[in-house]
């Protein structure tokens, strides 16, 4: 019985080894194909796939063709577009908002850049030469 299962293992080993060798001989060989499409501009096996024709299973039976060819609108279609409408608006009228805001933010900054402005310059009339020499 040992024996037979080392035979058994030994065959494992034996093909493992074969299938390995197979396997690296059929990579080369489409490897050496791929580059000859390639070379000859021959479509393979991805550029075949893509460029097929259709096939009879692959086409659509009448009736559904008609179902995509009369395809209107429904309501849940009308409905997402008057939500899609609504939040744009809604989205324009914030953003409407927040540009009014920062006109009125600019406004005041401004308004208190003159005020500093008049400030300096009540304070640059107030220092003169007499005050310079007391401090």
């Amino acid at each position: 019985m040992r024996e037979y299962i080392q035979q058994l293992k030994e065959r494992c080993l034996t093909s493992e080894k074969e299938t390995a060798l197979l396997l690296e001989e059929v990579i080369y060989k489409s490897m050496i194909l791929e580059k000859l499409r390639a070379k000859h501009g021959l479509p393979g096996s991805l550029p075949g796939y893509i460029h097929r024709e259709e096939k009879d299973d692959l086409i659509l039976p009448e009736e559904e063709r008609k179902w995509l060819l009369d395809d209107e609108a429904d309501e849940y279609e009308e409905n997402f577009k008057r939500m899609k409408e609504e939040s744009l608006r809604s989205r324009q009228v914030k953003m409407q908002e927040e540009y009014e805001e920062s006109l009125r933010e600019v406004e005041k900054w401004r308004e208190r850049l003159a005020t500093k402005r008049k400030e300096v310059e009540l304070w640059m009339n107030k220092v003169d030469k007499s005050c310079i020499e007391r401090i």
